[in-house]
């Protein structure tokens, strides 16, 4: 990759976008913490410092050298509770490169929760795994225990993997439980980079100890165990249905994380 790439990489993540960021995740610790201004000031320096945040010259190192998993494409969410919404149409837009929003993929009908229970509770690992199940998708949920378990999927699985796990373990103060797509594994630092859709935070290198211990709690709602969702790749590419991802979400900023880290179609 170029280095006037890398450069203007780097300025796009450095100096546009963490000026907004900082301003949601403030508004977020406020609104959804109930934080006081100056109580907010104080964890997001500590929450950037403690990370190793995607758009950080560590970050974009990481993912230049990174296995890519597959998963290219990029959104938020667009409610509180539909992160699991959001990383399906990451993984759907992956494959056939149209990006749904939240309320196309929900008009869809094809989850296994009814619309107004999602978008006030969202969904839990099984009833994600049986959304994409309807979609035609081979799923199945796997639990590693282990570094050395996690590391064995990250390096021998071609399967598309979305995250369901504790953000607060992860190191993501002071957030709980959440969906997010799996984007790359950097084998060097032992990391992968959580594409974590919620509008108050941002995608993040999480190293692999706090990926295993966040997803070795049960969903405080429903008591049911955290883990990663495996998507056979095949499998999704070959469900694609053309008056399906027709109707293409052109509304929201999208991420195009492509080959040799190029990012684009903001």
């Amino acid at each position: 990759m170029p280095p006037s790439d890398i450069e203007g990489l780097q300025f796009l993540f450095a100096e546009e976008f963490p000026a907004e960021q900082e301003q949601q995740c403030i508004y977020g610790l406020m609104r959804r913490k109930h934080m006081s201004r100056e109580e907010a000031l104080g964890v997001h320096p500590k929450y950037e410092q403690q990370l190793c945040l995607l758009r950080s010259e560590e970050g974009l190192r990481r993912l230049l050298a990174s296995s890519r998993s597959g998963i290219t494409q990029y959104r938020r969410q667009q409610t509180n509770a539909t992160c699991g919404v959001a990383s399906m149409a990451m993984v759907l837009a992956s494959v056939s490169g149209r990006m749904l929003s939240d309320e196309a993929m929900l008009d869809e009908g094809i989850f296994a929760v009814r619309k107004d229970t999602l978008m006030r509770e969202g969904m839990t690992l099984v009833q994600l795994h049986d959304s994409c199940r309807r979609m035609g998708w081979d799923t199945v949920i796997a639990r590693p225990r282990s570094v050395t378990e996690l590391e064995n999927l990250l390096a021998h699985s071609e399967d598309l993997l979305i995250l369901n796990y504790d953000m607060t373990a992860a190191g993501q103060v002071p957030w709980g439980g959440h969906f997010a797509p799996i984007g790359g594994y950097h084998e060097e630092t032992g990391s992968v980079l959580v594409l974590d859709p919620w509008p108050y935070t941002e995608p993040v290198w999480i190293d692999l100890e706090k990926i295993v211990g966040s997803t070795q709690g049960c969903d405080k709602k429903s008591g049911e165990p955290r883990g990663i969702l495996r998507i056979a790749v095949s499998r999704v590419s070959s469900v694609i249905c053309s008056d399906f991802t027709a109707r293409s979400d052109t509304t929201g900023k999208r991420h195009v994380l492509q080959n040799s880290a190029t990012v684009g179609d903001f």
